[in-house]
């Protein structure tokens, strides 16, 4: 289904663009970062939280108040790229559902239905936000073509699109190495060779 989402970006060449490694790499960045977002610190230990681990109690509190929610809706991270934000909850609704109120109204179905949840994930990782008024590329075309996310690119590009504010420069941040040490591992499990250029964030 991930070809029939509307919107910018570039669902149809999800894993399928590029060499055999190129595309091997892009699983492996891809799961290097779910890892990050939703393990508990180690390479194996991805989806543990399928929610934001402020929201564990049903009682959302401290920064997942934040996020755009108001009472009784609220847009923490969810799923394996813990999809948040009301914005992004609205624009997801849209390109697959059709409407902008559905997941709005009902958020709970990221964390509820796998299939919308890693859809919601690889949605995030090709659409294009046209908020922007100069529109960074989808996080693909960081990893596979090379192109620059506001000076970032490859893996360092990645780490950059989905949670640069708090993690860049990635060089001293503990949870970016995370993610690359992550993404060396998923490599390793692919049986490819360690890509060793552009693995941080400026």
């Amino acid at each position: 289904e991930l070809q029939s989402l509307t919107g910018p970006g570039t669902f149809q060449q999800f894993l399928r663009e590029g060499s055999q490694t190129a595309r091997e790499r892009e699983a492996a960045a891809f799961f290097a970062n779910i890892v990050q977002e939703t393990g508990t610190g180690k390479w194996n230990s991805g989806l543990y939280h399928i929610v934001e681990t402020c929201a564990a109690s049903g009682s959302p509190n401290g920064n997942c108040v934040g996020y755009g929610s108001s009472a009784p809706h609220y847009y923490y991270g969810r799923g394996p790229m813990q999809l948040s934000w009301d914005y992004n909850y609205e624009a997801f609704s849209q390109s697959y559902y059709g409407s902008k109120a559905l997941l709005i109204n009902n958020p709970s179905i990221l964390q509820n239905d796998a299939k919308v949840a890693w859809l919601a994930a690889m949605w995030f990782w090709n659409r294009v936000d046209p908020s922007w008024s100069n529109p960074p590329p989808a996080i693909h075309d960081v990893m596979v073509n090379a192109k620059s996310y506001r000076g970032s690119t490859g893996f360092g590009g990645t780490i950059k699109a989905i949670n640069g504010g708090l993690e860049c420069p990635s060089s001293g941040n503990s949870k970016a190495q995370r993610r690359v040490s992550f993404y060396g591992s998923m490599q390793a499990v692919l049986g490819l060779s360690q890509e060793l250029q552009n693995l941080n964030c400026f």
